[in-house]
């Protein structure tokens, strides 16, 4: 019974490592043929297939070499990143000569360098085409405005003014009625009646004025330089024979 046990395992033995030395053969030729047609696309020029080529050919077999050629193709159809990438996995591979992982090391130090200065020019490329901000104009001073409240001001100086004249007005009014000799009351009277007629003209000036002022403070701050262009005040003061005393002012 043995004996038949070890001749049907012999014979196993026999069948099998046959079916296995044909795979191992079919792989290793189509590695070859895959990284020999490689070869041939990059020698043409044609790198995007030769990449393609060595990645399959490294998925049969793990060879570290096949990451550096991956990395170099990349690198001289100038896909950095690409090249970056592939020049780190070859680095830290397993059984690689350090000659090789030497030369591999340099060129990614020159290619993190031509990154970094292309990033950089990306960088300058795209503050250079963002448009500079435009100055604003500068507005300049509201004159409309200014020349509203220095009338405003002057306005209600001339009031202020017309009151104090109202109040020597009365002043030679009471000594006018407390005069016991014609000389002193026709002295009082004419100084009353000159600060009267002062009074008013003040009192006008001042109230036409402060409307003046307000009116282009108004416009100048509702419409701008142009308002103050249109709003314009003429005053004239008029007086009549009657001691009349008034003010005229158009828009």
């Amino acid at each position: 019974m043995t004996r038949w046990i070890a001749a049907l395992l012999c014979a196993s033995l026999m069948v099998s490592t046959p079916v296995v030395t044909f795979a191992q053969e079919a792989e290793s030729a189509e590695f070859d043929s895959l990284t020999a047609q490689a070869t041939e696309a990059y020698n043409e020029g044609r790198y995007d297939d030769a990449a393609e080529l060595f990645k399959q050919a490294y998925a049969l077999r793990s060879v570290s070499n096949i990451l550096y050629n991956i990395g170099r193709i990349y690198e001289d159809s100038g896909d950095i990143d690409q090249a970056i990438e592939y020049y780190d996995q070859f680095v830290v591979a397993p059984n690689v000569e350090q000659t090789s992982r030497k030369d591999a090391l340099d060129r990614l130090k020159t290619l993190r360098e031509v990154k970094a200065m292309r990033d950089g020019e990306s960088q300058d490329t795209k503050v250079a085409d963002t448009p500079a901000p435009q100055p604003q104009p500068d507005p300049g001073p509201n004159t409309g405005k200014t020349v509203g409240w220095v009338l405003l001001g002057v306005g209600g100086a001339a009031l202020v003014t017309s009151g104090v004249f109202a109040l020597l007005t009365q002043s030679k009014f009471n000594e006018f009625e407390e005069a016991t000799d014609l000389e002193t009351r026709r002295s009082a009277a004419s100084a009353g009646r000159t600060n009267a007629l002062l009074s008013d003209v003040m009192l006008a000036t001042g109230a036409v004025s402060a409307v003046a002022g307000l009116v282009f403070i108004v416009a100048s701050g509702s419409g701008g330089e142009k308002s103050t262009d249109t709003a314009k005040v003429r005053v004239s003061p008029l007086m009549g024979r009657a001691w009349g005393v008034g003010l005229d002012f158009n828009f």
